[in-house]
């Protein structure tokens, strides 16, 4: 099953739920706060009420943020709550999450660090609709319990650092570098970029649909649908109302094989795969020179 992908990739955790009568210390009201206000579109306070910056910083850098000067590591850490913020925002969370439902939290670890897992269904009234898996770290090293990382974020960015440092790069030039790259993509998308975008999660969301269709169909027949026929087996057996449209060229037409211009749909029996012409799924372009 595809799953949507982790933020600029790992912020996209996210939704509700109502209170459970817990502390506002308790880890899981934290975690709840935090996808309310998600949620309601409030990224800003999600990440000044709910995360610890600093803590997140830490986990970035560890023993060389504690080597800076006290002015340094608080400005790294502000640089670090600058990043989430134009994370969240950029991910337009409000728009994905406001009807998706959670599964209870899966809660690991002890002491002073607690991982809380949980999934989410972005179309619950869809059977086997998208979902998206995500885990909060939460630590309350501070004396309150406070989100430090939505896994992997910490890990890519202390991934990438090495390469920064080699270069002879600081924790401070390597987060302003990380903030103008952010807030450049963020504020430089043009009307027709901003199209696009809409259309890759468009396509996303209808693959993640037809993938497990398939899959059930493969369940119960025991072979994939023969889609030499098209669409007719998913029709006739209640797995599909109508052809799906490819959001890029609206049209529905499945290609068996290599992708075919024209087509919107193409189905590979070597692999079982099924994926969607004029898109890169890896990458999340659109391709309009390329089905």
């Amino acid at each position: 099953m595809r799953r949507f992908p982790a933020l600029a990739a790992a912020t996209l955790a996210v939704l509700f739920l109502s209170g459970s009568g817990r502390g506002p210390e308790d880890p899981q009201q934290i975690a709840i706060d935090y996808l309310k206000h998600l949620g309601a579109g409030h990224p800003y306070l999600a990440v000044d009420a709910c995360y610890d910056a600093d803590a997140f910083a830490q986990r970035v850098f560890g023993q060389e943020l504690l080597s800076l000067k006290p002015g340094e590591a608080a400005y790294v850490g502000q640089l670090a709550s600058i990043i989430l913020k134009a994370a969240a925002t950029t991910a337009d969370l409000e728009k994905h999450l406001k009807n998706a439902r959670r599964s209870p939290f899966r809660v690991s670890g002890e002491g002073e660090e607690v991982r809380l897992s949980f999934t989410l269904a972005l179309s619950p009234e869809r059977e086997n609709g998208p979902t998206h898996d995500t885990t909060l770290v939460l630590s309350r090293a501070s004396g309150a319990w406070r989100i430090v990382d939505v896994e992997p974020l910490a890990a890519t960015f202390a991934r990438e650092y090495p390469r920064a440092r080699a270069l002879g790069g600081t924790p401070m030039d390597f987060m302003e570098s990380a903030v103008v790259t952010m807030l450049d993509g963020k504020h430089k998308r043009t009307p027709s970029e901003a199209a696009r975008d809409a259309k890759a999660g468009a396509i996303m969301t209808e693959l993640d649909t037809l993938a497990n269709q398939v899959e059930l169909f493969k369940t119960r027949e025991k072979r994939y649908p023969n889609f030499e026929r098209g669409w007719a087996e998913l029709l006739s057996g209640g797995y599909l109302k109508k052809p799906p449209r490819n959001p890029i060229n609206n049209r529905s037409e499945i290609a068996v094989g290599k992708p075919r211009a024209n087509h919107g749909w193409a189905w590979d029996p070597a692999t079982g795969t099924l994926s969607a012409c004029y898109f890169d799924e890896e990458s999340g372009a659109i391709t309009p020179g390329k089905p």
